[in-house]
């Protein structure tokens, strides 16, 4: 996961960033937050979803892309995010009285899809589902959540064992997200799938769903919010991975739209008589990963030469058509906050001067290392022609400084394993794959990666230093004093070559001709995007 930038210019904050580095491409075509409004009725939209099946559709375990594309349609969460990445009030507002302690002020009149109205009730028992249930994939934004407590007729009070500026956004994303307490209950472990589904207040509701097929949402006719009513009367989702079947669904007007084509995709659709391509900001990114704490993978002259060994540009320009832009430190330029933008860019500098490409730096640090022709190995989303792609141009430029990798293909379930076990990622040194952030914070992400214990802190990395100055960042709500202890943080971990992003890329998507509205910025993902979209 990882994080993102505001866009106010519909232009990604990657592209100023990535203009130091001269190599950087351009994007093929321009980088906007969302197209021209629409406030026209279309009966039927077909949708494509290029990651498939949803594996389900309750907020609590929703953590990929056509999960979360879903549930967020169908459920509204307490706070929003704007296409420009900002946190807005939703089903709530959200005022943080001390640092210790949040409440949220529900908004009146609003009903679940059964007429039902929404409570403070339910708003408790969804957060405190998440916080009671540790195998939830948000469960990690409550480890300093005291209590969820209904205060008030319209309130819930949210108190903290200590503070944590994260956890307003993430109200903002699927942590968020309300559901009917009754019928969760009914439903028991049936909840968010097929045969259970979902009682929520969303825009659209779930009028089927067949499992191995496709689903079908409806809109909503009693939505509660006048700015966002729906205007697409019928959304036929459909579960493709095949690349060529997509794309030809595309071209013809089979499928509508999609969000998160591949980038191979991008020259086979510009020009496209049916629609277009469009590129907007993301917090996604190519990152490469040390797998373990030991071995020959330790040395961190070793770990030196193979980041700044890998032509970050080149990536960019042949893996992404452009889609992409180089990026020179873990997080990914997309993550800097808004509000502190100046401090995180003048604080990058370094690391994209230090980390550029530089074959014959690079060979130095292998020199350095100790390194003695052993062959390192990469594993990769076996069928994932992206990661392919990339994985054999990161191997040809680590020929070139003398470094043998060989690529290991993981099958799906493989790689979800390595991606989460220490014991998955036996025989392997380096790890690549995509990441994103779900709100605009680059504590998202470093907490996971750097702090001790994190899911993702594949080589055990342990500082005291680092551990203080994350959390002296979670407990600081002052944008710019936070984003210097994040930069010290940084400045710690990054010595140490533990990971970084290679690209950071864009989101893409594509839309028929007859349509306009859609958000084209990465929080398309975790706002009822669909509400945007309707007819020119």
């Amino acid at each position: 996961m990882s994080l993102a930038v505001s866009l106010a210019a519909c232009t990604g904050p990657s592209n100023k960033s990535a203009s130091a580095d001269s190599n950087a491409p351009s994007p093929p075509v321009p980088v906007v937050a969302q197209l021209p409004a629409s406030d026209k009725p279309v009966a039927t939209v077909s949708w494509v979803l290029p990651a498939g099946e949803p594996n389900t559709i309750d907020p609590m375990l929703a953590v990929d892309y056509s999960p979360d594309f879903v549930e967020s349609n169908l459920c509204d969460s307490l706070l929003t995010q704007g296409s420009d990445f900002s946190i807005r009030p939703n089903l709530a507002t959200a005022t943080q009285v001390n640092p210790m302690t949040l409440q949220l002020t529900l908004r009146s009149g609003v009903k679940f899809w059964d007429g039902t109205a929404l409570t403070v009730a339910d708003v408790a028992y969804s957060l405190n589902r998440i916080k009671n249930n540790p195998d939830s994939p948000a469960n990690y934004g409550f480890q300093f959540v005291k209590s969820v407590a209904v205060s008030g007729p319209n309130q819930v009070t949210v108190t903290f064992t200590q503070p944590n500026e994260l956890f307003v956004k993430e109200l903002a994303t699927p942590t968020g997200a309300v559901i009917q307490q009754a019928y969760a209950a009914k439903a028991g472990a049936k909840f968010g799938t097929a045969s259970g589904g979902v009682m929520c207040s969303g825009p659209y509701k779930l009028q089927s769903w067949i499992a191995g097929n496709s689903m079908t949402l409806v809109k909503n006719t009693s939505y509660w919010n006048p700015a966002l009513q729906p205007k697409i009367a019928t959304v036929k989702i459909s579960f493709a991975t095949d690349t060529s079947a997509i794309t030809q669904g595309l071209l013809s007007g089979e499928f509508d739209g999609a969000y998160e084509l591949p980038a191979s995709v991008i020259r086979a659709l510009t020009g496209a008589s049916t629609g277009s391509v469009h590129l907007g900001a993301s917090p996604q990114s190519l990152e490469l990963n040390v797998t373990h704490p030991g071995g020959l993978i330790a040395n961190t002259n070793l770990r030196k030469a193979i980041m700044t060994g890998i032509d970050r540009a080149a990536l960019a320009r042949a893996v992404y058509n452009g889609a992409a832009q180089p990026n020179y430190t873990t997080i990914a330029k997309t993550s800097w906050d808004p509000a502190a933008l100046p401090i995180y860019k003048a604080a990058y500098a370094k690391f994209e001067k230090a980390n550029a490409y530089n074959p014959t730096a690079a060979k130095a640090a292998v020199t350095a290392s100790g390194y003695r022709g052993q062959t390192l190995n990469l594993g990769i989303l076996a069928g994932d022609a992206t990661q392919s792609a990339a994985a054999q141009i990161i191997q040809h430029d680590l020929d070139t400084i003398g470094i043998k990798l060989a690529i290991k293909q993981l099958q799906p379930t493989q790689y979800s394993q390595a991606g989460s076990q220490a014991s998955g990622r036996a025989g392997l040194d380096l790890l690549l794959g995509n990441t994103f952030n779900q709100v605009a914070d680059p504590l998202e992400f470093i907490s996971l990666t750097v702090q001790k214990g994190g899911p993702f802190n594949y080589t055990n990395y342990d500082s005291q230093q680092t551990t203080n100055n994350i959390n002296q960042a979670l407990a600081t709500f002052d944008p710019a004093k936070r984003a210097q202890l994040i930069i010290a943080a940084q400045d710690q971990y990054e010595a140490t070559y533990g990971s970084t992003s290679l690209v950071n890329i864009y989101e893409i998507s594509f839309l028929n001709k007859r349509l306009t509205g859609a958000i084209t910025s990465f929080p398309y993902m975790f706002v009822p995007s669909l509400a945007y979209i309707g007819g020119k």
